[in-house]
């Protein structure tokens, strides 16, 4: 099972590496790392550039468009069964894609939801997401009472279901994963969850969410995305 890993990337030089190393520290080497640089202006390029030399580590250039564009850029690039998105100030375990390769290897499903660690800037332990009590299949509504039930990089997704369902994030749009993920849920023929904290979260004070001057926007764009849902 080949894994595609998407990560967009727009000034997280200090966070980069940390991203990065957590992937090719995998103990599953069976993937692709798929690196959108959108338009960033800090020196993220240079840190991505001393990952290059492994050829599983790809890195495509396009204008800043926003976390949606550069996710949706990615998607046109991916050459594996699955498609796994992780945000740059963000990190994942070890283990992970391991435990996905073990689980499909017995059945293939749309999507695979795995639990999430929330932590600080010093990726100190904030909180661990409430899951399930033992991984297995379920069904939407399961899924639905789960505390990360929308991030785009709360699931694992089969890469020819999203790619034949033809998802994409609305661009230039905050909370852009309201905006699509029910919609994969509701399209899914089949839902695994994997009762492990894979994903580690990383809260920041300057991220996209926590700026105080983005509440107006956050609002409208939720407004957006509930009657794009409805319709």
């Amino acid at each position: 099972m080949k894994f595609s890993i998407i990560i967009p990337v727009y000034n997280v030089e200090a966070y980069i590496s940390k991203c990065l190393d957590s992937i090719k520290n995998q103990s599953y080497d069976n993937y692709e790392v798929i690196i959108v640089n959108d338009g960033t202006k800090d020196n993220s390029v240079n840190v991505i550039d001393k990952y290059l030399s492994d050829n599983r580590f790809k890195l495509y250039n396009k204008e800043n468009g926003g976390l949606s564009s550069a996710r949706n850029y990615g998607i046109k690039y991916v050459t594996g069964d699955y498609i796994l998105f992780i945000d740059s100030d963000d990190y994942i375990e070890r283990d992970l894609l391991n435990n996905f390769n073990n689980i499909l290897k017995s059945k293939e499903y749309d999507l695979v939801k795995y639990n999430i660690k929330v932590v600080d800037d010093n990726y100190n332990l904030i909180r661990m997401e409430n899951g399930l009590d033992k991984s297995k299949e379920i069904d939407m509504y399961s899924l639905l009472g789960l505390e990360f039930s929308e991030p785009a990089w709360a699931y694992l997704y089969k890469a020819s279901f999203f790619i034949d369902n033809n998802f994409l994030y609305p661009v230039g749009r905050i909370h852009e994963d309201f905006g699509l993920t029910p919609l994969i849920i509701l399209k899914a023929s089949n839902i695994y969850y994997l009762n492990y904290y894979g994903y580690n979260y990383v809260q920041r004070g300057n991220s996209i969410v926590n700026g105080g001057e983005k509440n107006l926007k956050r609002c409208n764009d939720m407004l957006f995305h509930f009657d794009y849902l409805y319709s």
